[in-house]
């Protein structure tokens, strides 16, 4: 329909405002499609292409490197076993346990160097404290308590237990990586915003906050295996977490976020929503 032109003396109507986007509970800055996307855009195969499975796994590796989490839950499984720490126990060598934890924590990228060497700063009767502790913590003959006891014998060592987590939790991340998570506080937290779930503040370890922890990271595997991903464990899930919220991958996903708000808030303009 034709509309006659505006009297030229007489002021333009201002343009009308744009309708404001609806408050939705469910939305996200970045969402976990966009995380499974840039994912699959780096790794076309999944956890099983070859980038990912030489990457993160070390698969066909000629060397070792920290990253590397096939020979990290090898050389957990073989020094940390539940044989091996009993019969030492038995000895009396709780040192050799120390020196085998040390060993094996040291020689991955989950936890900071720096506190795997303040365990020096351990005496002898400290250090055989904390060996009884860990084979507790890993082999627990009763339900409750090891978490707590392992925590306790590492007070003397780490001079920020707040800072912990990932050290105490990557002892049954490594040696049972199916089942336990290794947690790292930052990347939780913010693959938890993404998927709209509460986390407990990231204090001092315990029992009770790891078992949250935890559960989220189940959730990530279910999620995964539903948009047909396989992880191998849990560790494949912390990588995921870790690759997919780096700074780089973020900026991505923000950028993606961003053409959803526009698409969505052009969508409501077609509709004439205010």
């Amino acid at each position: 329909m034709y509309s006659p032109p505006t009297p030229p003396l007489r002021p333009a109507a201002p343009p009308a405002p744009r309708p404001a986007l609806p408050h939705s509970t469910t939305y996200s800055a970045e969402s976990f499609d966009d995380q499974v996307a840039w994912f699959l855009d780096r790794y076309s195969g999944g956890f099983q292409a070859p980038l990912w499975e030489g990457d993160m796994r070390g698969v066909g590796a000629k060397s070792r490197l920290k990253r590397h989490r096939d020979a990290a839950v090898e050389q957990a499984q073989k020094l940390l076993s539940e044989d091996r720490l009993r019969f030492q126990l038995t000895l009396g060598n709780t040192e050799q346990i120390v020196t085998d934890l040390s060993t094996v924590l040291s020689k991955t990228t989950l936890v900071p160097i720096g506190q795997v060497k303040q365990l020096d700063r351990l005496d002898v009767q400290q250090r055989a404290a904390l060996a009884r502790a860990l084979v507790e913590h890993l082999y627990p003959r009763e339900s409750e308590g090891s978490f707590a006891g392992l925590i306790k014998a590492l007070s003397p060592a780490l001079s920020n237990l707040r800072g912990s987590w990932a050290f105490v939790t990557a002892l049954r991340g490594l040696v049972f990586p199916k089942e336990h998570a290794c947690v790292q506080p930052g990347k939780f937290a913010l693959q938890a915003r993404i998927m709209h779930r509460e986390l407990p503040d990231a204090g001092k370890p315990s029992e009770r906050d790891y078992h949250a922890y935890r559960a989220l990271a189940r959730e990530v595997e279910r999620e995964l295996r539903q948009r047909g991903l396989a992880p191998r464990d849990l560790l494949d899930v912390l990588d995921f977490m870790r690759t997919t919220l780096s700074p780089r991958a973020r900026a991505t996903l923000a950028g993606a976020a961003g053409r959803r708000r526009m698409r969505l808030g052009g969508d409501l303009n077609a509709r004439g929503v205010a």
